[in-house]
């Protein structure tokens, strides 16, 4: 029996056909799913304020809408993107340090738990973040989402924390307790006296179909009582009685979704515009059933989706007889003026500066630095208020009691630790440590003060000072003194108090030196006065004697002429007799 061999051409245009076909539907469902997504986000966008006038009463899904399209817009979009990374590191930077206070010998235990902190993951329950990166992934979760959770965890004796988005947060629960008898309100535990007690959360992620502990077997919606004291809930209070935060991009939406589309719109506009497309229009015309019959047609084979018809770069199409194609002819500059209003008020909602975006075009040094420190004001308010009370001052408690429970400090102490920000960036550096330098030695402000305005902290950097000038001591260099007129060495006032220079001189001295320096630089402007003034004496001196000596002279000159007419007289009188 022969055998035929397959058409393979009509395999692959039969395949190439069926491919471009499914393409198109493929552009097509997306198209319809892009317009869904962007329907859904402004029918929520409108939508009132979700504290209304009842400042308690919402769930989980007038919330959530504002949580979705913050994460959305922060994975995909580059302004919102820009300004939450801005405000984490204008806010962080490099990290808010813990400094003791207290038994020199208990503080030494605690800071170098702290410190192990601060270099290790060690404090990290998921061992992924040290305590800076914990400290911006609270910052992170607090601007795009509203709210987080850190939840102290023991385990085989060491402590350390969990970051928890709001979402494990159970809203649904509004209903009195019945084992302990206290009121819960949207997941949040309160006694009679309307103080939190617990958080009922969920045991995984309620939308996490992940590996492992948070979701292997899909979301869970078990709920597990967690006590305050074992947690804590970090949220911006816009309302007195407010027990959830609400996103910080909520009054910044609106604009980032116009932008985002009016950006768009002028994409499509340049590509179409940008689209070398020829048609091939027949010139013959046709009769009136011929025409109608054609559009009949089409109208025909457009309800079934058979014909789409779109323009691309280099696309030649065949027109059918009795259409033809027509392009607007709109603006081809973008509006400059309309993004840069939907960007500054963008920064105006966040609370950030304009700058950020990267436009120095109508900056000088005056409104930059303007701007710059109206932002580190706001920062500085919003984690002095926010991140520090609410979270930083509760970790204190925690490493204090985890230290007291394992006997590293003792339970009587009177150790302490608070939390130094990153001192601020400056934009001129000479100019304004100029000014502080003037302000304290005006005695406008302490020493202290002007550290703690500058970001250091005063006891731990004079601390610094003492051993880094001790160290350069022991090693046979010398440090570096600040008095009055400027940067003054040791050698040098060695030198002025004839005091022989040693390898290790001790800090006592010091004082000593200075007072030696001082003294000498008075009796230098002593000497000098008096020199001066010897000088003025010895002018005036000399000028007498020259005065004196020429009257002598005068007189001298005077004395022959006098004794002439004596002699005449006598001659005259002898003459006579």
């Amino acid at each position: 029996m022969p055998t035929t061999k397959p058409n393979l051409g009509f395999i692959k245009k039969f395949f190439t056909s069926r491919t471009k076909e499914l393409e198109k539907k493929i552009q097509i469902q997306g198209r319809q799913l892009q317009l869904t997504e962007r329907r859904f986000h402004e029918a929520v966008r409108e939508r009132p304020n979700i504290y209304a006038a009842e400042l308690n009463t919402r769930n989980h899904w007038e919330q959530k809408p504002l949580r979705d399209q913050s994460r959305h817009l922060y994975e995909n979009d580059p302004v919102t993107r820009r300004v939450v990374d801005s405000i984490i590191c204008n806010m962080i930077g490099r990290g808010v340090t813990p400094v003791t206070t207290g038994n020199e010998a208990v503080r030494k235990n605690v800071d170098e738990f702290l410190s192990k902190w601060l270099t290790t993951v060690d404090g990290d329950y998921l061992r992924e973040n040290t305590l800076v990166g914990l400290q911006s992934l609270v910052v992170r979760s607090l601007v795009r989402d509203g709210s987080v959770f850190v939840q102290r965890i023991y385990s085989r004796g060491k402590l350390s924390l969990h970051v928890l988005e709001g979402d494990y947060l159970n809203v649904y629960i509004t209903q009195p307790n019945p084992d302990t008898g206290n009121e819960i309100i949207n997941g949040i535990e309160f006694n009679k006296d309307a103080k939190v007690m617990a958080y009922h959360l969920f045991e995984r992620h309620p939308e996490n179909f992940g590996a492992g502990k948070y979701g292997g077997r899909g979301p869970s919606f078990d709920t597990v009582r967690v006590p305050y004291k074992d947690i804590c809930h970090i949220k911006r209070l816009d309302r007195a009685g407010q027990i959830d935060g609400v996103s910080w991009l909520a009054p910044a939406l609106l604009d980032i979704w116009n932008l985002r589309e009016y950006e768009e719109a002028k994409l499509k506009q340049q590509k179409l515009q940008s689209s070398y497309t020829a048609f091939v229009q027949d010139n013959f015309e046709l009769s009136e059933e011929e025409r109608e019959d054609f559009i009949a047609a089409d109208d025909q084979s457009s309800l079934f989706g058979e014909t789409t018809r779109s323009v691309q770069p280099g696309f030649v199409e065949e027109l059918p007889p009795g259409k033809t194609i027509t392009f607007p002819s709109p603006s081809n500059t973008l509006n400059e003026n309309f993004v840069e209003r939907c960007l500054r008020r963008i920064a105006g909602a966040m609370g950030v500066s304009y700058e950020i975006f990267n436009d120095y075009s109508n900056v000088n040094f005056s409104s930059g630095r303007m701007g710059f420190l109206e932002m580190n004001r706001h920062l500085r308010h919003q984690l002095e208020s926010t991140v520090i009370p609410q979270c930083l001052m509760r970790i204190s408690g925690w490493v204090l009691d985890h230290l007291e429970r394992n006997g590293v400090i003792p339970e009587e102490h009177d150790v302490s630790i608070r939390w130094s920000p990153e001192a601020p960036v400056m934009i001129d550096p000479e100019k304004e440590i100029a000014s502080v330098q003037t302000e304290v030695a005006s005695n406008f402000i302490s020493m202290k003060e002007a550290m703690s305005k500058l970001g250091y902290d005063f006891e731990k950097t004079i601390k610094e000072i003492k051993d880094s000038n001790q160290k350069l001591d022991e090693a046979g260099l010398s440090g570096l003194m600040y008095g009055q007129g400027g940067v003054l060495s040791r050698e040098f006032m060695a030198k002025i108090n004839k005091v022989p220079i040693r390898n290790v001189i001790g800090f006592e001295d010091y004082d000593k030196l200075l007072v030696n320096l001082m003294t000498q630089q008075q009796s230098d402007i002593s000497d000098k006065d008096a020199s001066a003034k010897q000088k003025e004496a010895d002018a005036s001196l000399k000028e007498e004697q020259v005065n004196k000596t020429a009257m002598e002279g005068e007189a001298l000159a005077a004395e022959p002429s006098d004794e002439g007419a004596a002699e005449g007289a006598d001659s005259s009188g002898v003459s006579d007799v």
